[in-house]
């Protein structure tokens, strides 16, 4: 089985977290914009942090695979955020 490295935007609680990590992934990440929701998250022991897909601090080909579940209709400029995945 090949693995990958996973993050989950805008994922709430982490739901999409839970997902990747049962596919196997090396490496998952969450990022959520809502800090109650993210700091939610950390408690039910998820890894997600509080962050904006739109402005991501990682470097280029940090993730196999990004999943965006529900959230991308909810950003003002989704455009942006698609491109900031690429």
């Amino acid at each position: 089985l090949q693995t990958f490295d996973a993050m989950d935007a805008g994922t709430r609680d982490g739901y999409g977290t839970l997902a990747l990590q049962g596919l196997r992934a090396r490496s998952v990440i969450g990022i959520e914009l809502v800090s109650e929701s993210a700091d939610y998250a950390k408690q039910l022991g998820r890894p997600v942090i509080q962050g904006d897909m739109m402005s991501l601090s990682y470097p280029q080909q940090s993730f196999d695979l990004i999943t965006c579940i529900h959230a991308l209709e909810h950003v003002p400029h989704p455009l942006t955020a698609v491109k900031e995945f690429a």
